[in-house]
C-alpha cells in the first residue's frame, strides 16, 4: 500500500500511457464511450426531470438502470468492456511486480553497509 501511495504519479503516468496506445488500437472503444456519455448527458443533464416513456414514468433510479443496461450492451458490441478489463488487469500486474520487487520507501535498508561514527578518544 505504502508503495502505491509513493508511486502514484507513476503509475498514473504508465495508465495513461497504455490508454492512449490503447485508443489507437481500438478506435471503436472511443465511440461506444462516446455513445455511453451523451446517453448519461442526455437523461440526466438534460433532462434532470423524470421521464414519461411508453405510459411508464423513469425516476433518476430507472434512468440509471436504463444507461447501465445500454452501457452494457455497448461495451459488450464495442469490445471496449475486454479493452478495459484488460487495461486494469495490465496495470493491476505491472504494479504488483513493481511492489513486490521495490522496497517501500520508509523500509530500512539493511543491505547498505552501516559505519559507527568514528570517536576519537
Amino acid at each position: 500500500v505504502e508503495n502505491f501511495q509513493y508511486y502514484f504519479y507513476n503509475y498514473l503516468v504508465i495508465l495513461i500511457i497504455l490508454s492512449i496506445l490503447t485508443i489507437l488500437t481500438s478506435p471503436l472503444s472511443i465511440l461506444g464511450g462516446v455513445f455511453i456519455l451523451v446517453g448519461y448527458v442526455y437523461l440526466f443533464i438534460m433532462n434532470p426531470e423524470p421521464i414519461h416513456f411508453g405510459g411508464m414514468e423513469l425516476d433518476n433510479k430507472g434512468k440509471m438502470f436504463v444507461v447501465v443496461l445500454l452501457s452494457l450492451v455497448v461495451l459488450w458490441i464495442t469490445g471496449a468492456g475486454a479493452t478495459f478489463t484488460g487495461l486494469l488487469f495490465t496495470m493491476g500486474v505491472l504494479s504488483s511486480i513493481h511492489a513486490a520487487l521495490r522496497k517501500a520507501h520508509s523500509e530500512v535498508d539493511f543491505e547498505t553497509a552501516y559505519e559507527p561514527a568514528n570517536l576519537n578518544i
